[in-house]
């Protein structure tokens, strides 16, 4: 690349329209929900990240990112049952189980790390603008209780099918 070629990229305008100050309402830390996806799910994490897209004003990814977080949830529990029921992972087996737990965290912070991705320069925009970000405590609990209570249903009916399930 020349020296002339590298000024004219300088000198070219790196926003879009897509990147004006207005459309904010309070957006929350798109890193602070990966955290929240990290030691919790992608339920609640990632649900707070569909909601953080129009918070941003980028309402257009609102339904994509939230079918998409519960698909994966939903896929997740059934592969869960499916994998319990041919005995793959074994309720009284912590290594199977255990190596389940970490695969699925794996795959649900990566896939809540790409949503934060997709808000990480609107999010900067507002940042730079001086305006106020939105308070995340209150969501991030109720998320977070929605989460431990889905977890536990999820518990629960495994602990039913392994009772029910006849014994090889």
């Amino acid at each position: 690349m020349s020296i002339s070629n590298f000024q004219e990229d300088l000198f070219q305008p790196s926003l879009t329209e897509e990147d004006d100050a207005t459309g904010f309402h309070e957006p929350w830390s798109p890193w602070a929900l990966v955290m929240l996806s990290f030691f919790f799910s992608l339920a609640s994490g990632g649900t707070l990240l569909a909601i953080n897209f129009n918070r941003l004003g980028m309402r257009r990814w609102f339904y994509p990112a939230l079918a998409l977080v519960i698909l994966v949830t939903l896929g997740t529990c059934g592969f869960l049952f499916w994998a319990t029921t041919h005995g793959l992972i074994a309720p009284k087996n912590r290594g199977s189980a255990s190596t389940f737990r970490m695969v699925t965290r794996a795959c649900h912070v990566a896939i809540a790390i790409g949503m934060a991705s997709m808000q990480r320069r609107r999010f900067r925009l507002h940042q730079f603008s001086g305006l106020q970000t939105g308070k995340l405590w209150i969501p991030a609990i109720l998320a977070s209780v929605g989460s431990i209570v889905a977890n536990l249903a999820v518990v629960f009916v495994l602990a039913v099918m392994a009772r029910v399930s006849p014994s090889p």
